[in-house]
């Protein structure tokens, strides 16, 4: 019996990418919880801790599209060593 009602869809590096998710899905009417190890949230919190992102199980499949096509269409950054300049 599975009486879970949300699935966790990502796990990402840091509070800042997690709360980025949650808009971004949240904004296509997806209810997202994020959920941290306790000792992440004291005073010495690393910017990178682990961040779990869980969302409805029946919304999880649009969620993993969404986020693909996000993931898709990112522009890639621009060459360090300027290969474009004359």
């Amino acid at each position: 019996m599975d009486s879970l009602k949300y699935t966790k869809i990502a796990e990402v590096n840091g509070h800042m990418q997690a709360e980025f998710f949650k808009s971004f899905l949240e904004a296509q009417g997806i209810d997202v919880q994020l959920f941290e190890e306790s000792f992440a949230q004291s005073s010495y919190v690393s910017p990178l801790a682990m961040v779990q992102v869980f969302v409805p199980k029946e919304r999880a499949e649009e969620a993993h599209q969404l986020l693909a096509s996000y993931e898709e269409f990112q522009p890639e950054q621009e060459d360090e060593e300027g290969e474009d300049e004359a």
